[in-house]
């Protein structure tokens, strides 16, 4: 599109036989702006000419249109001294200073542009120098600076003091799974090829920053966007939570129409305790320090993440995987936790605040889950819990809402009891109970020898839970004890 000037004035005479031009012009642009050129045209098929270019608050795109530079110069004004020299066949070489003034200039292959640009253009050749240039890359403020070489490519700098996370993230295009907000600072390069620039840096937060729930008092990482691949690499993240504990870790993004993530990410030192307490989680015991690793996979809103967890510190040491899914429902599997001196293996769901869970017990031991003080007049040694139970409840607040039996057994007494049925009525449960073989001079410590006798029945108990001790505990039911072979 041709540039239109008014009110032009001076003098182009014709030399060595019309084949050299010398122009001494000034002139207003019809979008605003003085301009004067001065020097030799050679007309040509191919332009050529040695000329001196000068600008008042000429309109950047105008300069763009005049002059082929190695940015385009869109929105905003433009005042210099340029000496400009036309080879056929070459590039054309620029010398001289400009000044801009709330420029938007779009650097090829960088996705966005920089925007509202103020300072200095140094031209030497090919070689174009940024003074301190104050912008915006898109919404994060920079101020830049190095080189542009036509032929040696980019090496520009860059500083942003403050820029909210939330600018930051919609300025790359980058929709994280979990919400981010705090404000933080970088150090900027674009390096590489005219035609292959790669823009990286460092990044690393002023003040709190907060990602989900969870506030971290540090947070840093290195990335690198190379965009002929839509593709923005993070590397060495390291975050600090304000409880303590640190994450690591790396990934990468695909820029493209459908964004993919795909990050790594380790946990160390992870106070439980304090991070059960932000998401409003109340396990009833302590967890202590966890570790984990994570791995964050998907498109867009479509991602899905894994962490396995260790819990080496908790009351009872537990190791598993929670899995959140795109819907944002929870799956917990492979769920191992050491309690009661045996195991007990679990798995479990959480969706709309409501969560099942599936348990399977092993070689639980009684006097674990009595209060050694009741156990003065009695003997629990060798009496184990066996069996799988079916568990539902809400999470805020937390409770446990039903508790269905499937194959449950108390071995005591030298024989078993059968957990037929569990009911639940606001933390207070009753349980049907079928025992055979019970001998229970077994457990009682000062028994009449009668209670030698193997004793079966069926037995209804109700307690507590949330106060459940042997002293709570209520029961009726019948039983046959067999005394000299019949049953009384």
């Amino acid at each position: 599109m041709p540039v239109g000037f008014s009110e032009i004035n001076g003098t182009a005479k014709l030399l060595n036989k019309n084949k050299r031009i010398k122009l001494d012009l000034v002139g207003k642009s019809v979008s605003g702006g003085d301009i004067s050129i001065a020097g030799d045209l050679i007309p040509q098929k191919t332009l050529a000419g040695d000329f001196r270019l000068r600008s008042q608050n000429l309109l950047a795109a105008d300069i763009t249109r005049i002059v082929t530079l190695p940015l385009n110069l869109q929105t905003g004004r433009v005042s210099g001294d340029l000496q400009i020299k036309v080879t056929p066949n070459q590039k054309t070489l620029l010398y001289g200073n400009t000044s801009i003034a709330g420029v938007t200039a779009q650097i090829p292959k960088i996705p966005q542009l920089l925007n509202n640009s103020q300072g200095n253009l140094i031209f030497d050749g090919l070689l174009i120098t940024l003074d301190n240039i104050v912008t915006s890359y898109g919404k994060i403020p920079v101020i830049a600076s190095g080189t542009i070489d036509q032929e040696a490519g980019f090496n520009l700098k860059g500083r942003v003091n403050a820029v909210s996370l939330a600018n930051a993230q919609s300025t790359l295009k980058v929709k994280l799974p979990v919400p981010v907000s705090g404000i933080a600072q970088a150090d900027v390069q674009i390096l590489g090829d005219i035609a292959q620039p790669v823009l990286s840096g460092t990044v690393s937060s002023l003040k709190t920053a907060r990602i989900d729930k969870v506030d971290f008092q540090q947070v840093r990482s290195k990335f690198q966007l190379i965009s002929s691949k839509s593709l923005l690499s993070i590397t060495d993240i390291y975050g600090k939570t304000t409880y303590g504990g640190e994450v690591k870790g790396g990934g990468t993004i695909n820029l493209g129409e459908v964004p993919q993530l795909n990050f790594q990410l380790r946990a160390a030192n992870i106070p439980g305790d304090a991070i059960a307490q932000v998401y409003n989680l109340k396990t009833g015991f302590p967890i202590g320090l966890m570790t984990a690793t994570a791995e964050i996979k998907g498109v867009a809103d479509d991602t899905r993440t894994v962490v396995k967890w260790q819990a080496p510190q908790a009351k009872y040491p537990a190791t598993g995987a929670t899995i959140i899914n795109p819907d944002q429902t929870v799956s917990f599997r492979d769920i191992i936790a050491d309690f009661g001196g045996g195991v007990v293996r679990g798995s479990g769901t959480y969706a709309n605040g409501r969560w099942q869970a599936l348990a399977q017990a092993n070689k639980i031991k009684l006097t674990s889950l009595v209060d050694q003080k009741q156990q003065e007049n009695i003997s629990l040694a060798g009496s184990e819990f066996n069996g799988r139970l079916r568990l539902s409840g809400s999470s805020s607040p937390f409770a446990i809402e039903t508790i269905i039996p499937e194959n449950a057994n108390v071995n005591i007494a030298g024989g078993n009891v059968n957990i037929s049925q569990i009911q639940l009525r606001n933390q207070n449960f009753t349980a049907l109970l079928v025992g055979k073989g019970l001998r229970l001079s077994k457990i009682l410590k000062q028994a009449n020898p009668v209670l030698n006798n193997p004793l079966a029945g069926n037995f209804m108990i109700a307690g507590n839970l949330d106060n459940f001790n042997l002293q709570t505990l209520t029961g009726l039911g019948e039983a046959n004890l067999a005394v000299g072979g019949g049953n009384n």
